[in-house]
């Protein structure tokens, strides 16, 4: 085996891959992100993965690296291992990969299991992707979560606080990340009214807007009914009520076709 470190342009990972036969099938999303990366120059170069070639040069190990060279148009710097068995195919990338929490963790950040979930939703909603595909195809990375998280830490740190008392208080009810992606960005609107809001829609108590309790109602029968509601038709129907609460108004009925409606437009 021989490892050396190359620049790999855009042209000499096309030619690399002329020799990717008989690897796994492309997974898009990894694409994207690897691509989003390395155009954003947040690509890492010398972390001690390797692109691993057999002895003819077809690619064992890296072909998604070597694909997002090509579509992102960079040039980067990897590390190569030469000459390998065909008989490693089957035992690589079977080890397990570090996620967000695991890095949210390793930054000392509290509630590491947590907010990178939160801020997932609140860029996704605040992006306007709601087409799965694209929230796929366009999936924030964790370096880029980390960046969002380090450009106002003492604010995520205290939404998933509050996110932790309000979930546990309308017991388990709505998922905290939705808790927290939505709180987020009402507080962002008009911090004051987001507060009363989730202590309202959370806690059951003084509530003050009839459209709240609706909602209530709607939530609680969805987590006893066999049959879930969608997520998108869940937060849908929590912007709808925050609109309605945060503009003084109510509606006997909450209710949103994906069919016939837009998403609705946080107020």
């Amino acid at each position: 085996m021989k490892i050396e470190k190359k620049l790999v342009t855009p042209a000499i990972a096309i030619e690399l891959l002329k020799n990717n036969t008989g690897n796994r099938a492309i997974k898009k999303p990894t694409l994207f992100r690897y691509s989003n990366e390395m155009k954003g120059g947040r690509w890492k170069e010398d972390t001690g993965e390797l692109i691993k070639l057999n002895e003819y040069g077809k690619i064992l190990d890296g072909q998604h690296r070597l694909r997002a060279v090509v579509h992102s148009g960079c040039s980067i710097h990897f590390h190569f291992a030469y000459d390998l068995s065909d008989e490693i195919f089957d035992v690589l990338d079977t080890g397990s990969l570090r996620n967000a929490s695991d890095s949210f963790f390793i930054s000392g950040i509290k509630n590491n299991n947590l907010i990178p979930s939160i801020i997932t939703l609140n860029y996704s909603i605040n992006t306007g992707g709601k087409d799965k595909n694209a929230q796929k195809n366009n999936k924030l990375s964790i370096t880029q979560l980390l960046d969002e998280y380090n450009k106002k830490p003492l604010f995520w740190d205290e939404v998933s606080k509050k996110t932790i008392n309000w979930y546990n208080n309308f017991s388990k009810i709505i998922a905290p990340s939705i808790i927290g992606g939505l709180y987020s960005i009402f507080k962002e609107k008009d911090e004051c009214k987001a507060d009363f809001f989730m202590i309202e829609l959370c806690g059951g108590l003084n509530i003050t807007n009839s459209s709240v309790n609706i909602l209530r109602n709607i939530l609680i029968k969805d987590k006893i009914s066999i049959r879930k509601m969608q997520m998108d038709f869940k937060i849908a129907i929590i912007i709808k009520t925050w609109n309605l609460y945060r503009t003084n108004s109510s509606l006997k009925i909450i209710k949103w076709d994906s069919k016939v409606e837009k998403f609705p437009t946080i107020l």
